[in-house]
This record gives C-alpha cells, sequence and structure tokens, in this order.
C-alpha cells in the first residue's frame, strides 16, 4: 500500500467519523426537546396529592447547597 492509497483510506475514515459525529449530535439534539416522562406512583403511595414542580426542586437544591456551604 503506498502513501495515496493510506491518505484516501484516512480520508474515508475521518469523514465517516463525522457523519457519525453529526448524526449522534444531531440525535441528542432533537430527542433532548422532548417532554420527560412523568413517573406515576402506585401502590400505598396511589391515592396521595404529590405535585412537585421544577421551580421546588431547584428551591430545595439551592436551600441545600447554601445550608452545605454555610456548614464549610
Amino acid at each position: 500500500m503506498n502513501l495515496c492509497e493510506l491518505c484516501v483510506l484516512c480520508g474515508e475514515e475521518k469523514a465517516s467519523t463525522q457523519k457519525r459525529e453529526t448524526t449522534d449530535f444531531l440525535k441528542f439534539k432533537y430527542l433532548a426537546k422532548q417532554p420527560p416522562e412523568v413517573a406515576a406512583l402506585g401502590g400505598l403511595w396511589q391515592d396521595l396529592d404529590f405535585d412537585v414542580t421544577d421551580e421546588d426542586v431547584r428551591a430545595l437544591r439551592q436551600r441545600v447547597t447554601s445550608e452545605l456551604l454555610n456548614k464549610v
């Protein structure tokens, strides 16, 4: 195999890698826009009114973080 043949093989490999990376990115981009699945409580928890929003979770995380930072 001469140098020109190696260059062609390398170029094809790079193009293939770029195509794969592009398709992986597009899959990630468009799948990330789908709304997340909502978990349903079952069993003993099924009848409880459990409504937690993203804002509630964010506020709790911020509170826990500030409490931990105050302890350090």
